[in-house]
């Protein structure tokens, strides 16, 4: 815009128009603006608002899922325990059934060895009865002696059977006794498989709890040009 003389009224006044005109535009469009920035401002708190909204819930999900881990951790060392104390008495248990099965193995040698040698004693005591009564038949003189002799060797034939029963029924029991011991221990053993079972379920368990926890959103203090500028908290 060229300026005017001062005696160039009427063109200073539509100057002056114009001015006005171009103010109330300006003030127009800067209204409109400000308007503008207002609904965008709005929109920005409502999803601010939204967004800690959804940043309370989602924390209230990541505590619920620290508390189940936790809980998880809990379960799972107490369940260890058990475990290592299960194995602990399994062993000790198995110990003790070995040396007993050890010790009723080499009782039972044992009285298989003396029931061989009851065996060949009996055996030895029926061929001398066998042969005093040979003797007998052939020497009438001494007849009333080897009778009174084989008598007690009868009386010693008899007793010996009765300690062979004696020591059979034992070896019976002493078997039966191994053979119970051995079901024992099977049992033992697949309970330790299913306490191992569970140990590794429970493991998995924590494994993917933890797996699903995930980070949506981060919160980072305002610069410089953006506290001048007046920008809300930046969220991304």
């Amino acid at each position: 815009m060229q300026p005017r003389s001062e005696n160039d009224i009427q063109g200073r006044l539509r100057d002056l128009e114009k001015i006005a005109i171009y103010m109330a535009q300006k003030t127009r469009t800067t209204k409109k603006a400000k308007k503008q920035l207002r609904v965008e401002l709005d929109e920005n708190s409502t999803h601010v608002a939204q967004l800690e909204l959804e940043k309370g819930v989602l924390t209230t999900k990541v505590d619920t899922a620290e508390k189940q881990v936790q809980k998880l951790q809990s379960e799972k060392r107490q369940c260890q325990d058990e475990l290592e104390d299960t194995q602990r008495k399994h062993k000790s248990q198995m110990s003790q059934m070995h040396d007993d099965q050890q010790r009723l193995q080499k009782d039972v040698a044992g009285l298989r060895e003396e029931l061989e040698e009851t065996r060949t004693n009996l055996k030895s005591k029926r061929s001398e009865c066998t042969r005093l009564e040979s003797t007998v038949s052939k020497q009438a003189s001494d007849q009333i002696e080897l009778e009174s002799s084989c008598r007690g060797l009868r009386a010693k034939v008899e007793q010996l059977e009765d300690v062979v029963n004696e020591r059979e029924i034992r070896i019976a029991e002493l078997e039966q006794d191994v053979a119970t011991r051995s079901h024992t221990i099977e049992e033992l053993e697949a309970k330790l498989r299913k306490e191992e079972t569970m140990r590794r379920n429970l493991h998995n368990t924590i494994q993917e709890l933890k797996g699903n926890i995930r980070v949506f959103c981060r919160v980072r203090p305002l610069l410089g040009e953006e506290k001048d500028a007046g920008a809300a908290l930046p969220i991304s």
